[in-house]
């Protein structure tokens, strides 16, 4: 097992929505403080994400995440990667 600042390949992350509620949103804050705070190599690295069993509650929030990230330049790094 590797950490991410150790291997030097992509990498993807998988999202579980089972059973999201209004009440197990995260904060947007806390997103934004993770692009402040992670490291350019591991973002630049992220390959893609996958979400599982998104329902109602999540997709919802996973839209308010899409519209408030998609003009950074995070957004338009990974959209280069396919």
């Amino acid at each position: 097992m590797q950490t991410l600042a150790a291997s030097e390949g992509s990498f993807d992350v998988i999202i579980d929505c089972t059973s999201f509620s209004s009440t197990s949103e995260i904060p947007i804050q806390w997103f934004k403080f993770f692009l402040e705070l992670a490291p350019s190599d591991i973002i630049n690295r992220w390959s893609s994400s996958y979400i599982l069993n998104p329902n109602t509650f999540s997709q919802k929030f996973l839209r308010k995440l899409y519209h408030l990230f998609s003009g950074l330049i995070f957004y338009e790094q990974t959209r280069r990667n396919y």
